[in-house]
């Protein structure tokens, strides 16, 4: 094995390594090694794209600043709050305002960059036409800086566009769908500084060499387990306010049907590490909708769009949940404001598709609800019709009606209807499901059904 002696006036440690193992100067401190892929010789190898390289230049630059003011914090006096709001509304850190201005600068003097948006910043930076490059870049300086008081892992965030339109930069630049992206990624700063980063061809994974002052490319393309270690992520505090759907699903983990082991609750709070982790090691990661945040928490443009990216091309699924009346694929939104929120649930394929199979189910059975709308018209006999078979004085009324059985027995299950009775002139209506009536006529006439349409049948000239 390989035998290590480290001694100090203080200190005398005798460790032994396995046969094999790097370590030492056989790892990041070894100067012989000269095979070392570093991110910028990365980017120029696989896009071949100079101003991407600038780019991404600067916003490692921006990320060596973070990770030093992240670990240097408590002596550096930049614990606490700033004592200010961000235009989401959230409180500011110190950490939060010093590392906008590190990504701010850094992207600027890159000159590659036409809109930039941050979490910090209240309105997009424009930058002059003369100085405009190709490309928009939104960002969430400091994810997770609650945290950091506590030592927790945080991280910054970042989506890449590239500009299509013709003129000065402006706000609409930005504001695209999701599979405009040309990259995204996230630094997570913890136990290692880490910059995980897709172009679109996969996701790689660079580690911060500080020997180098480098971040290093450490091996292959990063794909989520398909099966991997059953965990789901997220607040469950928020519990009692999240649909029927959300809450069966957490349940279904906690306690399976099928008698297979429940899942493992893991929730660092810091949507980096929360990630992070799901694509490593597998499971899901959800920040839905409820009824308090009908909009979700998570903002589209630098939280939604690059992590779904991140996710899908790592294999995994990355979708809204219930959102806006749909289940949305989270690259397919188009954000109207720069702060836009949406839900989040992704992670692999083994546990987000019981998810989207719940809110499929839901919808199957909002079809079918909505086959059991009933289209009626009534008028009084002795007045004259138009050609749609109603009074041209008609007035329109919406009610919860059915017909009893007595009226129409062909109806069984409208025999199953609550029981809340509507008195219109001699007509007694059983409530079933929403219609549209057209009626004319005074209290005193009589009605006369035209006709009734419910599961493909017809009933006419019923007097009630």
């Amino acid at each position: 094995g390989y035998y290590w002696n480290h001694a100090s006036p203080a200190i005398a440690c005798d460790i032994t390594f396995p046969s094999g193992t790097a370590t030492g100067s056989n790892m990041a401190d070894n100067v012989v090694e000269a095979d070392r892929t570093t991110l910028s010789s990365f980017i120029m190898m696989q896009t071949k794209d100079p101003d991407l390289a600038l780019l991404m230049t600067a916003m490692e630059i921006a990320c060596k600043g973070i990770a030093r003011a992240v670990r240097k914090a408590g002596i550096a006096g930049l614990f606490g709050m700033a004592g200010t709001r961000n235009a989401t509304g959230d409180q500011v850190k110190k950490l939060d305002l010093l590392s906008n201005l590190l990504v701010i600068n850094a992207l600027k003097k890159s000159r590659v960059c036409a809109v930039l948006v941050s979490e910090e910043e209240p309105e997009p930076i424009l930058m002059p036409e003369s100085d405009a490059g190709r490309f928009c870049v939104a960002f969430d300086p400091l994810d997770g800086s609650s945290n950091i008081d506590c030592n927790v892992s945080t991280g910054t965030i970042f989506s890449i566009f590239e500009k299509t339109s013709s003129g000065p930069p402006k706000r609409s630049d930005i504001l695209r769908s999701g599979s405009d992206m040309v990259a995204a990624g996230y630094c997570m700063y913890g136990s290692a500084t880490e910059l995980v980063v897709t172009f679109r061809r996969g996701v790689e994974r660079f580690i911060l060499d500080p020997s180098l002052g480098e971040f290093i490319h450490i091996g292959s393309t990063m794909q989520i387990p398909r099966k991997g270690k059953k965990i789901y992520s997220c607040n469950e505090g928020n519990f009692t306010k999240w649909d029927t759907e959300i809450q069966e699903a957490v349940q279904n983990f906690k306690q399976p049907t099928n008698r297979e082991k429940p899942y493992s609750l893991r929730y660092v709070g810091s949507m980096v590490s929360d990630v992070h982790r799901t694509m490593l090691y597998g499971g899901i990661f959800m920040y839905p909708a409820d009824k308090k945040s009908r909009n979700g928490k998570l903002r589209i443009l630098y939280e939604g769009f690059p992590m779904a990216l991140l996710v899908e091309q790592a294999g995994g699924l990355a979708t809204t949940g219930y959102f806006r009346g749909s289940v949305k694929r989270i690259l397919d939104l188009t954000p109207n404001g720069i702060h836009e929120r949406c839900p989040v649930i992704l992670g692999c394929h083994r546990d987000v598709e019981p998810v989207l199979r719940r809110y499929e189910k839901k919808k199957q059975r909002a079809q079918k609800q909505a086959m059991m709308l009933h289209k009626f018209t009534v008028h009084s006999p002795s007045e004259p019709q138009n050609s749609r078979g109603s009074r041209r004085t008609a007035a329109s009324i919406a009610c919860r009606c059915a017909w009893h059985t007595q009226h129409a027995p062909h109806l069984q299950r409208a025999s199953h209807a609550p029981a809340r009775n509507i008195n219109r002139a001699r007509g007694t209506y059983v409530c079933w499901s929403r219609v549209h009536c057209l009626w004319a006529g005074g209290e005193t006439q009589p009605w006369r059904v035209l006709g009734v349409a419910w599961a493909g049948h017809t009933a006419h000239g019923r007097t009630v």
